[in-house]
């Protein structure tokens, strides 16, 4: 609080000590809001790196299975599976 001249009657001061006390109060509201959206900012951005991870893996994982399928049906034609014989 800020202190107030002798010559400003004193409900004026009383109210320009509540205003203090309210601005006060709004700086620390403000500040919590500041951290708080840090600290979801922050959240984001490792989600983000952990999906892209998964992203990853999983993208690998197709191509591994389209490989084993492509190789599987090419062993099946090489060994004479279209043909109808065995």
């Amino acid at each position: 609080m800020t202190d107030v001249p002798g010559h400003i009657p004193s409900h004026f001061a009383d109210s320009l000590n509540r205003a203090h006390l309210r601005l006060d109060g709004h700086e620390e509201r403000i500040r919590k809001i500041e951290l708080d959206g840090a600290t979801m900012a922050e959240w984001r951005n490792n989600t983000t790196d952990k999906l892209d991870s998964i992203r990853s893996s999983i993208t690998w994982l197709i191509r591994l299975i389209i490989g084993g399928l492509v190789a599987a049906a090419i062993t099946f034609v090489v060994s004479g599976g279209l043909n109808g014989t065995q």
